[in-house]
């Protein structure tokens, strides 16, 4: 209960803080998920994928993407989220008009090397797309995305539990937030309504 707790305090703080011009609201009384207005532009960054290979901004264009910051040592939040949006992944496909990623980024890059990386997300779909980063350019990155991690006193790594949707311009678009039960985990089947309610605004 305690670690549920402290998760979701850094998870309100962190986006709370990483606003600054823009407006987090709810869609409609029936979307669980809140949308940034306008969506939020991401400064350039490279990260490295679960195969070697660069990762931009340029890979987001064209795309609606669902990120999920994590660590592949995570006992029980990472697999249950994983778990749940590969579960959805072909509803998520089915229902948008361009295509869909999942994005699986390691809070962790001195242990979760790409190799490391591959077979984590390849347990849950091949298609997880695995990131990783230097610590540098993470905590920069994950700052801007609203996105939060420290290590607590028992050397476990707590982090912000939400989905972010990244829109197919490469914008930071909406926010899926863990329900607040023991594990704050997404609930599965309201992100693919909520999936579907954002979506339906874009082209």
């Amino acid at each position: 209960m305690r670690i549920k707790a402290v998760i979701s305090l850094v998870a309100a703080v962190s986006f709370c803080v990483g606003l600054g011009g823009y407006i987090l609201l709810s869609t409609t009384d029936d979307v669980a998920a809140t949308e940034f207005f306008p969506p939020k532009e991401l400064t350039p960054f490279i990260l490295q994928d679960q195969n070697g290979h660069a990762f931009t901004n340029a890979n987001l264009q064209r795309h609606w993407s669902l990120l999920f910051l994590g660590y592949t040592h995570c006992p029980d939040l990472c697999p249950a989220t994983l778990s749940r949006l590969a579960s959805i992944y072909p509803k998520l496909v089915d229902s948008a008009k361009v295509p869909v990623q999942v994005l699986f980024l390691t809070a962790d890059p001195g242990q979760d090397t790409a190799k490391r990386l591959k077979l984590y997300t390849q347990f849950f779909d091949p298609d997880i797309v695995g990131l990783r980063c230097s610590m540098p350019q993470l905590l920069a990155l994950t700052k801007e995305l609203g996105l939060s991690f420290h290590m607590d006193g028992n050397h476990r790594l707590i982090y912000t539990a939400s989905v972010l949707l990244i829109n197919p311009k490469g914008q930071l678009a909406a926010v899926f937030n863990p329900q607040t039960l023991n594990l704050p985990v997404i609930d599965s089947q309201q992100l693919l309504h909520d999936f579907d309610a954002i979506t339906a605004h874009y082209l």
